[in-house]
């Protein structure tokens, strides 16, 4: 394994997501390889901050360098089409011209038993002046702005500073003449939610640009929490005056002074749930999207029609809810606008961001799989209220009124839309990256629990089954978003936890893929103890394998989860291998590990069928207990016959090179054939998530891992594995530009 040098960096070329479009700031999430240093954009007023850091097993004594930057660039003219990274050297840096920025208090009363104050993140440039309040409205429309702010500047330089603020938005205002107060006594409120934790991420530029990310979220501090009245809103002091609504497409505003553009935050709100800004010449409120609503999955659960786990009237942001709001302001004469650059795929290969060893992207035939996988994984998001960015489960589909509004999550769904980005940069991809990370972020996860929800069920219902952390991870290394990766460990945390203390049990099934996350994470946040947590967690795994080498559905440990412990799917089982193959791809000295594997591989290879048409498939299941079939259903134990999931397309392929045993990708082979024979790519079409999300995942892996092609001083050098008489030709993305190959 060869890491690139950091002179590869000299010969990178960076490209602008939209050069069509104006722009005078931008960002990259820019891999950087060990001895890299500090990285700038060549002739550009730029700087790059680590927001991720090599760890032992890729880079050895390199390890705790920093892996991954965010390199910011501020301009006084548009952007050039591309820029190249170079190594910086030391120089005197420039002084800070850009946005100064102060929390004030507006109001206080620090007299009595109950205290309060408001205050307000105050940003200056040259002449303009803005104040953020998130908060808010009431009942009766009375805006409550947040309190208690606290701040940190996160990251300096140049050309960009990051800061963080936060405070607290209550829903009502209490004091010592209140009812509740007066009769009851304050402690009774101490232990009684009724606020919202609000908080802005912003990237400050030099020459005026402002990217604010805000968000509200039903976190808990004390008890349980509960949900919480009130619409959350954004207060913006400045000088507009007038309403416009905000209909789905994006608007660019003069607040005064400060132009506001809403293009990050568009598809929040549509013509029929339109969100709204209004000003009276000293406030204006931004309200992104009509109302809090929040819509169940396509399961079947509820029948009839949208159903609801928070419904707009209600007025409410439920307990451990949150929804983030990203927009642009511009405080002088520039675009309103933070445009991206784009990484080359094969530098991400090469910097081992693909799979954890430095390896060239390949394309081949397989493409058209991926390709319609992302094209149904983009085009099924939920559009124009506060669920945008939801991806629906079974393979429904959303009407454009939003009339069959069912929504689910799968926390993993991010992290491929992001992968669909890196290996074709699109508008669209990252705009559909950007609206899944955060409806994942917020609403998929409960921030009173850390843990993510259970897809279908009213709030409150939370599933280790579901702790799906890749896309949390992903998201932050993108935007440096802290949030996010706060988020992901603290899942991972919770998971551990949780996972210890219903411990012994008798088995795991698809509740291990919870250890991904900490695994991941182990990968940019070393010496954090997210690698002990995965390998503990894969001990108990391994601790409960079944006499036969598989594992039953998931591990619940009693009561009416305990039937989990009776049905026994192949596709839990490749469930159950993905922390392992992820595990063993960065351990692969680690024996036991690999025992359990090999014994799960042995048994999905023994459960293959053929259908009437000579047809080899996996079916969906083998066993539910005693039952002939699915319990209350006549029939096989495979009710759905050919059961077309992705996940075998990896583990098959891993299982051939790591144990030397081509007779697992035969199989896995075979299986595709006669899949894509008798369906073509419909199943991609129709099979929502589990189908689509996963081929882009798996499938991507298995065409570079039929190469293994790397770059070495200069050479493409490959390790290609090829079954017997096979054809395979294919593309490989090198620093030199694509080579075909064929064997």
């Amino acid at each position: 394994m060869q890491l690139p040098g950091p002179e590869m960096l000299d010969d990178l070329q960076l490209s602008r997501l939209q050069p069509d479009r104006p722009a005078r700031a931008a960002v990259v999430s820019l891999p950087t390889p060990p001895g890299a240093g500090e990285v700038r954009a060549s002739g550009l007023l730029s700087q790059s901050s680590p927001i991720a850091w090599w760890p032992e097993h890729l880079a050895g004594e390199a390890e705790g360098e920093p892996r991954r930057v965010l390199m910011a660039i501020s301009g006084d003219e548009d952007l050039p089409a591309t820029v190249r990274p170079e190594r910086a050297t030391p120089v005197e840096e420039p002084a800070w011209t850009g946005p100064e920025w102060e929390t004030r208090v507006l109001e206080h009363d620090y007299m009595g038993a109950i205290n309060w104050e408001t205050g307000e993140l105050v940003l200056r440039h040259g002449d303009a002046e803005i104040g953020l309040r998130p908060g808010l409205l009431t009942a009766d429309d009375e805006p409550m702005w947040w309190e208690w702010l606290q701040a940190e500047e996160l990251w300096s330089g140049p050309a960009c500073r990051a800061i963080r603020v936060a405070g607290y938005a209550s829903a009502m205002r209490l004091d010592d003449d209140h009812p509740d107060v007066a009769e009851r006594g304050p402690t009774k409120w101490t232990h009684r939610q009724h606020w919202l934790f609000c908080e802005v991420y912003a990237l400050l530029f030099a020459n005026g640009v402002v990217h604010v990310t805000a968000r509200h979220v039903n976190n808990k501090l004390y008890d349980e929490g509960q949900d919480v009245p009130g619409l959350p809103m954004i207060g913006l002091r400045c000088g507009f005056e007038g309403e416009i609504a905000l209909t789905g497409e994006p608007a660019e505003v003069d607040l005064g002074g400060v132009v506001l553009s809403t293009e990050d935050c568009a598809t929040l709100a549509s013509a029929e749930k339109p969100g709204g800004l209004s000003g009276d010449g000293e406030i204006t409120i931004l309200r992104p999207y009509e109302a809090v609503e929040i819509t169940l999955d396509g399961h079947g659960r509820r029948s009839d029609g949208p159903t609801w786990v928070c419904a707009p009237e209600e007025g409410i942001t439920p307990r451990g809810a949150a929804r983030t709001v990203r927009f642009t302001l511009s405080m002088n004469d520039a675009p309103p606008r933070v445009e991206r650059y784009t990484v080359p795929w094969w530098w991400l290969g090469l910097c081992a961001e693909i799979v954890p060893e430095p390896a060239l992207p390949v394309h081949d035939e397989r493409d058209a799989i991926v390709d319609t996988a992302v094209e149904w994984l983009n085009g099924c998001q939920l559009k124009g209220f506060f669920n945008d960015g939801s991806v629906p489960r079974g393979g429904k589909h959303y009407h454009d009124d939003g009339s069959a509004a069912e929504s689910g999550w799968e926390g993993e769904a991010p992290y491929n839309h992001i992968r669909s980005f890196y290996r074709r940069p699109t508008p669209e991809h990252w705009q559909c990256a950007m609206r899944s990370l955060y409806n994942a972020a917020d609403i998929a996860v409960d921030h009173a629990s850390f843990m993510f929800r259970m897809h279908g069920y009213d709030f409150g219902a939370v599933s280790i089954t579901m702790n799906r952390t890749l896309g949390l991870l992903q998201g932050y290394l993108e935007t440096g978003d802290p949030y996010l990766a706060e988020t992901a460990e603290n899942i991972a945390l919770c998971s551990a936890a949780m996972d210890r203390s219903n411990w012994p049990r008798r088995s795991y099934g698809r509740d291990a893929m919870w250890i991904r996350g900490p695994v991941a994470l182990a990968d940019y946040l070393p010496g954090r103890g997210y690698e002990h947590i995965a390998r503990e967690a894969l001990g108990r795994v391994v601790g409960c394998q079944r006499a036969d080498g598989c594992y039953s559905d998931q591990g619940g440990p009693g009561g009416a989860h305990a039937a989990g412990n009776m049905v026994l799917k192949p596709w839990m089982n490749f469930m159950v291998l993905e922390p392992m193959m992820d595990w063993l791809e960065r351990h692969p000295e680690d024996a036991e590990v690999a025992a359990a594997a090999r014994r799960i591989f042995d048994w999905q290879m023994e459960h293959l069928l053929r259908n009437e048409d000579g047809q080899l498939y996996w079916p969906y299941q083998v066993a539910w207990g005693d039952n002939p079939g699915m319990p209350r259903q006549e029939g096989s134990l495979n009710p759905t016959g050919h059961f077309p999931f992705w996940y075998p397309a990896r583990a098959m392929l891993f299982a051939a090179r790591y144990f030397d045993e081509p007779a697992y990708l035969e199989a896995w082979e075979e299986v595709e054939r006669g899949r894509l024979e008798s369906g073509g790519l419909d199943s991609l079409r129709r099979g929502g998530d589990h189908y689509a999300n996963k081929a882009i995942e798996c499938v991507i892996w298995h065409q570079l891992r039929r190469w293994n092609a790397q770059w070495l001083d200069g050479q493409l050098v490959a390790d290609p594995y090829v079954l017997a008489g096979e054809d395979a030709p294919a593309t490989i993305e090198t620093p030199e530009g694509p080579v075909e190959v064929d064997v």
